[in-house]
């Protein structure tokens, strides 16, 4: 069966609203009308979208938070936070959001904010959740890099305040592991198994992180 690209399909969305003056929703049923004619296996497709005031430019909402977070450096913690939540429902409704969101670096992006917040529980907590999200079904793009910070999360643990850091790294880790092989094995190189009895022992003993944990 034949695919097609994201930017395929948006091109055609397009051309749907400035050629013929359709509003979006109904440009974006005539353009999934004309691919299925054709054969074309939509699987892949993230169909909600928005449109830009001109008429000249498909938005993704993905794409846009997390291109407005690559240039996070002015951004309050209130606006990171906010656009942190749109990635991780954005990446929590379709493999195929998660595949745009991976292509246009939507993992580095996540992974520098988690590196650069290690003391910021919230920002750190909300990162790993997007993270999370963003791995399901979707564990191939775990790195070496994210193995290394996976690691150093773990070991910084005993300091950690928010149960939630917690609860979204231990997520992380296991949309990672669920039906891959490699990754199962990278991470019992690295010891994590051990980490996560470690914080399941702590959670016993800590009503207050065990809560929001097991």
């Amino acid at each position: 069966m034949k695919v097609i690209s994201q930017e395929t399909f948006d091109e055609v969305v397009l051309e749907n609203v400035r050629d013929f003056d359709n509003p979006l929703q109904e440009a974006i049923e005539e353009a999934t009308k004309e691919f299925e004619a054709q054969g074309v296996n939509l699987g892949n497709i993230v169909m909600n979208m928005k449109i830009s005031e001109d008429n000249e430019k498909i938005i993704h909402e993905v794409l846009e938070s997390l291109e407005s977070l690559r240039n996070r450096d002015s951004f309050s913690m209130e606006k990171t936070l906010s656009l942190l939540d749109v990635v991780y429902e954005e990446c929590k409704l379709t493999l195929a959001h998660r595949v745009l969101a991976t292509k246009y670096d939507g993992y580095n992006i996540l992974l520098s904010i988690i590196k650069e917040n290690k003391t910021n529980d919230k920002i750190l907590a909300a990162a790993l959740n997007a993270l999370s999200a963003l791995s399901m079904t979707n564990p191939d793009i775990l790195n070496k890099e994210g193995v290394d910070v996976m690691v150093d999360l773990f070991q910084d643990c005993s300091s950690i305040q928010n149960p939630n850091v917690i609860k979204n790294l231990s997520k992380w880790c296991l949309e990672c592991c669920l039906k891959h092989e490699r990754n199962r094995q990278v991470l019992v190189q690295a010891e994590i198994p051990q980490y996560l009895v470690m914080i399941l022992k702590n959670c016993i003993s800590n009503d207050r992180i065990n809560s929001k944990v097991i």
